[in-house]
């Protein structure tokens, strides 16, 4: 088989927010002067951030901070609620997450002096973690500790408040509306929640014997199995069936391993930008719901492979998506 894609990629447009304002205060909004840390809290579940802006004089003063969170998992350190991405999608980079096992989870942000705010705008996540922000409590206290205000978080999509007094006010909420565009439903979940448990490694797995049997990932169906090794110019997707089985008579009869499977058939996937120059690769297997995931980034633009195996249709599906138009380019074979 040869087939040739180019100047191809997938746009997936996953969430509309829709900025719906509550009704205007009648009170005039104020500034809370002296604040020195931003805290969320709440015991016993996961806390999981897109982006907090603290605004003070009209500059969201954030990023001048040091944020810092009770625990970290699933790469989402505390860094990332305050690097101007409010994007909100765990597989963007977006979102910090706490351990799961933490039972009383919290991320702060230490302002690099006291300071005057008058608005602060919480992101949530987009995905299926959303309700993780309901019922957080966002506490603001000055250099000493001491409490200066405190309220809680909708889990909306954005919650943005100012001040009437030392009272902390919501002003407007950003809600999730309906889906803009909608895939074909077996490719709806992917992605959307990163599972508990995961293989994930920073390299490709070597394209020779020891490299399929000691470090490619496996995918199956109970039909047949994939191993594939996340190569970057060069992909191998190796498969077996289970009616093609050798025998190896030296062992005895009643041997466990007497009988495996072989190999069926190979696909190779050839990419046309070529493996040099590559910076955040990943390539995982999640345990949980049995996808396959390889991401990279070359000259600005990042490459994306999901890959699962479906019991019920018999299939080996795989989506290739690339961050910019027509930069998906390729050969199969």
């Amino acid at each position: 088989m040869n087939f040739k894609y180019s100047h191809f990629t997938i746009i997936h447009v996953w969430i509309l927010a829709l900025l719906l304002p509550t009704s205007p205060l009648i009170a005039q909004h104020t500034t809370l002067p002296n604040v020195k840390t931003i805290r969320l809290e709440k015991a016993g579940a996961v806390i999981s951030v897109a982006e907090v802006i603290v605004k003070s004089g009209g500059n969201n003063i954030a990023q001048a901070g040091i944020a810092q969170q009770s625990s970290m998992e699933y790469n989402g350190p505390a860094a990332l609620a305050i690097d101007g991405n409010t994007d909100g999608n765990y597989f963007n980079s977006s979102v910090t997450h706490t351990a799961p096992n933490d039972s009383a989870p919290w991320w702060q942000l230490t302002l690099p002096q006291p300071s005057s705010i008058e608005e602060i705008v919480v992101w949530n996540r987009t995905d299926t973690a959303s309700s993780r922000l309901e019922e957080v409590r966002l506490v603001l206290r000055d250099e000493g500790g001491n409490l200066l205000a405190e309220t809680v978080l909708t889990g909306d999509v954005s919650n943005t408040f100012r001040f009437v007094g030392s009272q902390l006010v919501l002003t407007s909420v950003t809600k999730k509306a309906s889906l803009l565009a909608q895939e074909n439903t077996s490719f709806a979940s992917i992605g959307e929640n990163p599972g508990r448990y995961r293989l994930h490694y920073d390299q490709p797995a070597p394209l020779t014997l020891n490299g399929w049997e000691t470090q490619s990932l496996p995918l199956g169906n109970g039909h047949f199995g994939v191993s594939f090794f996340g190569g970057i110019a060069e992909e191998l997707w190796q498969f077996s069936e289970k009616s093609l089985c050798v025998s190896d008579d030296t062992k005895d009869a009643s041997a466990w391993d007497r009988v495996g499977f072989s190999n069926l058939m190979e696909l190779r996937l050839n990419m046309a930008h070529g493996s040099n120059a590559i910076q955040g690769y990943g390539r995982e297997l999640e345990l949980d719901h049995a996808i396959g995931r390889v991401r990279y980034t070359k000259a600005g633009v990042e490459y994306r492979r999901e890959l699962l195996t479906s019991y019920p249709d018999r299939v080996f599906a795989v989506r290739l998506t690339a961050s910019e138009l027509g930069k998906l380019s390729f050969t199969l074979n």
